[in-house]
């Protein structure tokens, strides 16, 4: 109840409800948000990438990014927009549910994964044995020169700088 007076001591009494709403149901421990580097020690996070691993797909939430706990809060106008680029870092996400509007916080980490570093091919030479100006080569010693004694890769060959760059669905099937 409201009880208002005024200066003559006349008073009127209201009644009102107190509602309490839920807070959106989110992951409080999203996985990690990783990237394959961009530049040295950062990467291009897409933050929007990760909204459904803090949602859980639920509808009619949404999500705000920002740098720091403190920033992530209703209304403020600091958050991260576009495309993200930075090192490892955690950020947070603010989560608001349409329905109700109330808001939480949860952290997400972002991690920018080193792109592995190769090594230098030798050149591989075959005689044309039958002068056709074809011959048949086996690119596997080039690909274990690539990987450079690093464990855990996958090897493609590729006809064009193109292809292997957008890791095309054409790679060369017997190299």
């Amino acid at each position: 109840w409201v009880r208002v007076v005024d200066a003559n001591g006349c008073y009127n009494t209201a009644s009102f409800d107190l509602i309490v709403k839920p807070l959106p149901a989110v992951n409080p421990t999203p996985s990690p948000y990783a990237e394959c580097e961009s530049a040295p020690g950062e990467s291009i996070f897409t933050l929007t990438n990760a909204d459904s691993s803090i949602t859980g797909g639920s509808p009619g939430m949404t999500v705000t990014y920002y740098q720091s706990l403190a920033d992530a809060q209703p209304g403020n106008p600091n958050f991260i927009s576009g495309p993200f680029t930075s090192p490892s870092v955690t950020v947070y996400a603010l989560v608001t549910e349409a329905a109700t509007g109330c808001s939480i916080v949860t952290p997400l980490d972002l991690v920018s994964v080193p792109i592995p570093v190769l090594g230098t091919p030798t050149p591989i030479e075959e005689c044309d044995d039958n002068n056709n100006g074809y011959q048949a080569f086996d690119l596997t010693p080039a690909g274990d020169e690539a990987v450079n004694g690093q464990s855990g890769l996958v090897v493609t060959y590729h006809e064009t700088i193109e292809d292997a760059q957008n890791n095309a669905a054409n790679p060369i099937p017997n190299p």
